[in-house]
């Protein structure tokens, strides 16, 4: 996990959580996250990382190692 500051274009948040995890369990992760309500705001980055968020709009990104410089 990494937790890093919010950013200037997304919601006000009090942080903005990076989760790292295996390039195999993205897929069920978003799928568990929109079964919980959240909404897939973009995966113009992937397969780095995808930006998830709540039903708040509070933001995530899931990330992983590949396509990292």
């Amino acid at each position: 996990m990494w937790f890093q500051a919010s950013g200037s274009e997304e919601p006000r948040q009090r942080w903005h959580l990076d989760l790292w995890v295996d390039p195999a369990q993205v897929q069920p992760r978003i799928d568990a996250a929109l079964a919980a309500g959240g909404t897939l705001v973009s995966e113009a980055e992937a397969p780095s990382f995808w930006v998830l968020a709540d039903p708040q709009g509070n933001r995530a990104c899931l990330c992983t190692w590949q396509d990292r410089d």
